[in-house]
């Protein structure tokens, strides 16, 4: 299914998958485990975690979401909403 997330002066359009879900699933998963860190505070107070998390994150955004992003110039900026399509 196509999703669609309008924000401010951008929109945000990716194919959303049963594989994709799971994608994302397994790479979060081998973040707690590469990082041995399996609860909020170990995350928070050690220094890998907190390291890799943007980088894990930008992974995901870009391997796998694939977001494709377009800005809106001439319409007014709205507030943040997501739209699901069916293709």
């Amino acid at each position: 299914m196509k999703r669609t997330i309008e924000q401010k002066d951008i929109r945000i359009t990716f194919n959303e998958t049963e594989e994709l879900k799971q994608a994302i699933y397994d790479r979060v998963l081998k973040f707690f485990v590469d990082m041995e860190s399996f609860w909020g505070e170990s995350i928070m107070q050690s220094d890998n975690p907190q390291i890799e998390a943007p980088i894990v994150m930008s992974d995901i955004a870009d391997d796998l979401f694939k977001f494709d992003v377009e800005y809106i110039e001439d319409e007014e900026p709205k507030k943040a909403r997501v739209i699901k399509e069916n293709n």
